[in-house]
């Protein structure tokens, strides 16, 4: 994991158990023949003309309840016990909690809470997901998670952040994410890119689902207690946070982390929060607010009117927010994203096309394209030309005005004279 070496100074922790988090993951990636490196790799890659959506999706079907349309706040929660047996057989880790591991007293908790007000939260996510104003539902499955009693207190309080990350080593967002959110935060309706496309649904029976960091902060004690699949836990330090896996969605657990970091900034605690953190998970979230720049507070949100208007209409791009300083060598390569779906595939064929018959047309050759020069001498001084020996003419010159001849006599005399040709001895 990225930024732990040696036992911990202050809490006495070993290597080891510093690290046995993820030799814990590693061994649950194992068993879907997947590695750290391999695990995101479609997630590293941006959308280009010729990309391909991944096939691997979520093949379970969605209930009513989460997939009901919210324009007003919604005024239920589904029944804890629904959505518990909804929850667990497509989590990794089942019954136990998703950070901590703890099998007991664990319940249902959302990410992006189920208060959240309609339509100033729900449809900012509606918008960076590229999907219509109303889709978003606080009790669809990649929204819901298991939180033991510890963990929901941290997450509830505000003092707890779920970072998705690219690998075990690099703590920055996954490129795919940035990219399609970017590209929707910019860009009119009909040009949009529907995120769950490219990233989609995961269950536990054929993915491990998506790699996060949790960062807690603000905690009375220096270490947080793990738990293994026996049972027994073990302690490792705060500051080194904590890798997990979990069949949530990269936006929507983002999103959740966007509304945290926002109420402390409002708070004026978030400086303070980033000066606390190790350098490792400092440049995490340095990393982390440049991908959620805007989200919370930007002039983002649509009605379904507007939304469908939209799609008629001319296609625009917006003005991007305020670029922040990249965080690392290579963040700031904002590689624009376009989409490539049934509905472009007409244009990209024309595209192919001119492409294709500019690359056939007729050329000519560098003989064709440049003069030869040797033709151009030829035309401009054909004495020159019969005369094989120039340099010596141009010597004659020289002597006839050292002579104390007229030197543009001579030159001109020696040009017309015939030159003796020098026999070998």
């Amino acid at each position: 994991m990225a930024g732990i070496s040696g036992d911990h100074a202050a809490t006495g922790i070993p290597y080891s158990v510093r690290m046995q988090r993820t030799y814990e993951l590693s061994a649950k990636l194992q068993a879907y023949g997947l590695s750290f490196e391999s695990l995101n790799r479609d997630l590293t890659l941006p959308i280009g003309p010729n990309s391909i959506p991944p096939t691997l999706k979520a093949s379970y079907e969605l209930a009513p309840y989460e997939t009901a349309p919210v324009f007003t706040n919604p005024d239920y929660r589904e029944d804890s016990k629904v959505l518990r047996n909804n929850v667990i057989p497509k989590s990794i880790f089942g019954e136990r909690c998703c950070v901590t591991m703890n099998e007991e007293y664990c319940e249902v908790g959302h990410w992006v809470g189920i208060g959240e007000p309609v339509p100033g939260v729900l449809h900012r996510v509606d918008r960076l997901a590229g999907t219509a104003p109303g889709t978003t539902n606080t009790n669809h499955r990649d929204n819901l998670c298991l939180k033991d009693s510890t963990f929901h207190r941290v997450w509830t309080s505000g003092n707890a952040l779920v970072l998705a990350v690219t690998s075990s080593t690099d703590f920055r967002p996954p490129k795919r994410l940035r990219y399609i959110t970017k590209h929707n935060f910019r860009c009119s309706p009909r040009d949009r890119i529907n995120i769950y496309d490219w990233i989609p649904h995961t269950e536990s029976s054929t993915s491990p689902g998506y790699l996060y960091l949790v960062i807690s902060f603000n905690r009375p004690k220096r270490f947080i207690p793990i738990w293994r699949d026996d049972g027994h836990n073990y302690e490792v330090p705060t500051e080194d946070g904590v890798l997990t896996l979990m069949n949530n969605h990269p936006l929507l657990v983002s999103f959740a982390s966007a509304r945290v970091r926002q109420k402390h900034q409002d708070a004026k605690t978030w400086n303070s929060i980033l000066a606390q953190q190790t350098p490792v998970i400092r440049s995490a979230l340095e990393a982390f607010d440049e991908l959620v720049l805007g989200w919370t507070t930007a002039n983002i949100i649509e009605t379904r009117t507007e939304f469908t208007a939209s799609l008629k209409g001319p296609r625009t791009i917006y003005a991007p927010p305020p670029k922040r300083k990249p965080t690392r060598k290579g963040d700031g390569d904002d590689v624009p994203v376009r989409r490539n779906t049934r509905s472009n595939a007409a244009q990209d064929a024309k595209a192919a096309a001119e492409f294709q018959e500019y690359m056939a047309r007729p050329r000519i050759t560098r003989s064709q394209s440049t003069p030869n020069l040797n033709q151009t001498a030829a035309a401009q001084a054909p004495v020159l030309k019969r005369k094989k020996s120039v340099k010596k003419i141009l010597k004659r010159a020289v002597e006839d005005e050292d002579d104390g001849g007229n030197a543009a006599a001579s030159t001109s005399q020696a040009a017309t004279r015939p030159v003796a040709k020098k026999t070998r001895k």
